[in-house]
């Protein structure tokens, strides 16, 4: 599983672990150190992690996950007009999508 750094606490690897997938998901920058007393199961989840994002292997399917969701998420946002919604309830959501497609359909000859 690869997720944005967003996603890394020690409890979301311990769940992942336990469902008996790898993950590889960066770390956040923290002030201090880590305190693991009475989380075992935390702390060797985060290394374990740390040890497959640090590999070649997960140094490539991060810049992938970069390359293909990133990037189409990035053009979506920027190029292609939508802002970014903070709109309630799911069907506003749908109003400004189905707004920017009609405003960005090419217009025919009249």
């Amino acid at each position: 599983m690869v997720a944005d750094k967003g996603y890394h606490s020690g409890a979301a690897l311990e769940r992942v672990r336990n469902y008996q997938v790898r993950s590889y998901i960066p770390e956040r920058q923290r002030k201090g150190q880590r305190k693991w007393e009475g989380k075992a199961g935390q702390q060797q989840a985060v290394y374990a992690n740390r040890w497959r994002v640090q590999g070649n292997y997960g140094k490539s399917l991060l810049r992938r996950r970069g390359e293909l969701v990133e990037r189409s998420f990035a053009h979506c946002y920027d190029t292609g007009g939508m802002r970014r919604t903070h709109l309630r309830k799911h069907h506003n959501i749908l109003k400004r999508q189905s707004i920017r497609e009609v405003m960005a359909r090419p217009r025919g000859p009249r």
